[in-house]
This record gives C-alpha cells, sequence and structure tokens, in this order.
C-alpha cells in the first residue's frame, strides 16, 4: 500500500508547501533489518517541529511510516490536521526526511526517520521506535517499547539523544510496569566543548547536576501483584 499527504499555501506571497508518503512492501534483507517499508518527504518554507521521546510513536511522519493508511483513513482535512502542529508554515525554512520500516529477528518492529532542517537553522535528526514482544506467539510475558529522538546542531556543535520507555511497557504481567529514560549529551564546540553526559535513570542524589546536562527520569518498575502486594525499585548509571 501507499500513502501521501500534502498541503500548499501561501505566506505573505511567497509559496509554502509540504508532501509526505510511505510505502508499505515487504522488500526483505539480513535477518538483523528485514525491511518491511520506506517513506519521503520535504517542507519548502515549513518548519518540522521535533517530538519529545514520549511522543514518537504518536508522531504523524513515524505513523505514516508504520502504517500509510495513517493519512488516508477519513478525510483530507482530518488528515492534515494530524500534521499541522508539527510542519507549520514558515519563511526561510526548509526540510527533507527519509524513513525506513524494520524488523530484526523478528523480535523487534522499528521506524527509523532521518530529518534535515535547513534555513533559519540547521539540524539534523533522527527520530525513532522499537517495540519488542516476548514471545511473537502466544501469551507474552513482556512488551517493550522505545521512543528515541536524537539531534545534532552544528550551530551549537551538539549531539543531544534523548529516549524513553512508553507507557506500554512491561514485563510478567501487564501490571507490572516498567518507565524511565536515558540521554546521550555530547558537545564539539562552545562554552562546553569537550564534555559529554551518558545517563540511564538519572544520577545519584547527591550529585549536583551542571545545568547544560538533561533532567533524566529514573527507571523504575512498578507492580501492584495484588490489593496486599506491591513491587517497586529504581536505577540509574550515568557516566560523565
Amino acid at each position: 500500500s501507499i500513502g501521501a499527504l500534502g498541503a500548499f499555501s501561501n505566506i505573505d506571497g511567497e509559496p509554502s508547501m509540504f508532501v509526505f508518503g510511505s510505502l508499505n512492501a515487504m522488500m526483505g534483507g539480513p535477518a538483523f533489518f528485514v525491511v518491511k517499508g520506506i517513506s519521503a518527504g520535504f517542507g519548502y518554507n515549513r518548519n518540522l517541529i521535533l517530538p519529545t521521546p514520549d511522543m514518537v510513536p504518536d508522531y504523524p511522519l513515524v505513523r505514516g511510516a508504520l502504517d500509510p493508511t495513517y493519512f488516508t483513513d477519513g478525510s483530507p482535512a482530518t488528515a492534515l490536521k494530524k500534521m499541522a502542529a508539527f510542519v507549520p508554515p514558515k519563511l526561510g525554512n526548509y526540510w527533507l526526511a527519509a524513513g525506513v520500516k524494520f524488523s530484526s529477528f523478528e523480535l523487534m518492529e522499528s521506524v527509523a526517520l532521518v530529518a534535515v532542517k535547513l534555513g533559519t537553522r540547521s539540524e539534523v535528526s533522527l527520530i525513532g521506535t522499537t517495540t519488542m514482544k516476548l514471545p511473537k506467539k502466544g501469551a507474552p510475558y513482556a512488551n517493550l517499547e522505545l521512543g528515541l529522538v536524537a539531534v545534532f546542531t552544528p550551530d551549537d556543535g551538539a549531539l543531544k539523544v534523548n529516549g524513553k520507555l512508553t507507557d506500554n511497557s512491561w514485563i510478567i504481567d501487564k501490571e507490572c510496569r516498567l518507565t524511565g529514560e536515558f540521554a546521550f549529551y555530547n558537545w564539539f564546540s562552545g562554552t562546553n566543548e569537550g564534555d559529554f553526559v551518558l545517563s540511564i535513570g538519572g544520577y545519584h542524589p547527591d550529585y549536583k547536576r551542571p545545568s547544560h546536562y538533561p533532567a533524566v527520569q529514573p527507571l523504575t518498575l512498578n507492580w501492584e501483584v495484588d490489593s496486599h502486594t506491591t513491587v517497586s525499585g529504581e536505577a540509574y548509571f550515568a557516566l560523565t
């Protein structure tokens, strides 16, 4: 199946448009990278608003790459409404995007989308989501879903990677919820040149986090076994 969406408008007499489309088809590949679909798009005099990691599974460009009918299911007005907040008209801004939907060893289903923004500010971004369900068939005992947003900004000389487990993550039992975030920031120039931080689940409580380091939610497990028993825990790791 193929799905596509586009819009054209004028800003102060200047044209503004975007187009985004996706092809859903089994294309094959090695076991760790079996391609099941591709997508691409561009914007002219359009901004591209990136999602936060928890928004990635519902981000229109990711949803469109996962399922082409996401755009075509309903009226054109409904489809444009889904995109309006993320590709607003903006003079002097341009973007290109290309994505791929793939599976790994029939265990993980993923979408990765690379976007390049040009104009008033340059950025290269990777937006992705991965879902792993175990076992693939039968009653599952684990379901993990991760949203990822990585942004390289040449103007700031910084690479910023943020990821988050979504609300659809659990192990053993659907009531045994997993939550948490991770981040990797690296500065190549500017005030913080040479600095970096890797944090999975935050920092030690006594650590004074520098203002340019990201705040990261702890990795947590919460399981209400029954009305009398609750199991919970937290974990973190940080390298600076």
